[in-house]
């Protein structure tokens, strides 16, 4: 569970003699004061709320969120295990093609609209990337990290218990979902494991074509505008790690968080 410390509020009385903040004039027409009206700025236009990057670098945020250099996701060990090769170029379209579509699948079937993209020439508001050979610098067993109004990764070398391509495929999708969630402003709710909002979720939920993000994060995510940017300072999806027993294990589990307390999401306030 997250908590936001609150500064304390303090209620000071006013001296007796306080001055009004406003003070009226009554002025003639000739001596007006001229009034100077600023229009806020215009917030960034998008045509997708968020990217879907499976391609080589450079990786947006890739100097804060990763370590190395990462690389295209398709030269993960992870990857070759379940193809028994490097995939071709269209089993690598294939593969994204896949992720893509269930990613969309895992919202829609969520009641959560979102516009998504894995298209690098469509503007979007967050970019979600999946990389090998990269890991979090503050957690090196994260399986995925995410800033709150920016961008995130999926670190597809952590998931590296899929036993064929087309589990692989969904658990990715679901940890790009699960990540995006972050991106968006959502946070850890479900505390049974049996959405994908969970701080842990079984592996056997992460590969379920059917699974979805709970009651209590759909109803926080319908409340949030998916293509505001910068609205966090630094969000990590904490100590998300994977159990080391192996699938096809019903115990296996899939740990985005080890401990609430581990995961932290810092969001700036604005001052009224």
């Amino acid at each position: 569970m997250f908590r936001t410390s609150e500064p304390t509020a303090v209620t000071a009385s006013a001296p007796a003699t306080a001055q009004p903040l406003m003070t009226s004039y009554n002025l003639a027409p000739s001596q007006a004061m001229p009034v100077t009206v600023v229009s806020p700025p215009t917030a960034p236009a998008f045509a997708a709320d968020a990217y879907i990057k499976m391609d080589s670098g450079p990786f947006p945020s890739q100097a804060q969120l990763t370590t190395a250099d990462p690389k295209p996701w398709y030269e993960s060990p992870a990857v070759t295990q379940v193809f028994q090769h490097t995939p071709t170029s269209t089993e690598q379209q294939a593969f994204t093609d896949a992720v893509f579509r269930d990613v969309q699948k895992t919202f829609d079937k969520s009641g959560v609209p979102v516009t998504l993209t894995n298209q690098a020439d469509v503007s979007a508001a967050h970019t979600l990337s999946v990389v090998a050979g990269a890991t979090s610098p503050s957690v090196p067993e994260a399986v995925g990290m995410a800033v709150v109004g920016g961008d995130g990764f999926s670190f597809i070398d952590k998931l590296n218990y899929a036993s064929s391509v087309e589990e692989l495929e969904q658990v990715v999708a679901h940890n790009i979902s699960h990540e995006l969630m972050h991106t968006f402003g959502g946070e850890h709710h479900d505390t049974t494991g049996q959405y994908l909002d969970s701080a842990v979720t079984p592996w056997a939920v992460m590969a379920d074509p059917n699974a979805v993000f709970g009651p209590d994060s759909v109803k926080e995510l319908l409340t949030r505008d998916f293509r505001a940017v910068g609205q966090g300072v630094y969000a990590a999806d904490g100590q998300e790690v994977l159990s080391p027993t192996p699938v096809p294990e019903p115990t296996t589990l899939a740990m985005w968080g080890l401990a609430a307390s581990a995961a932290v999401i810092l969001r700036r306030r604005s001052a009224a």
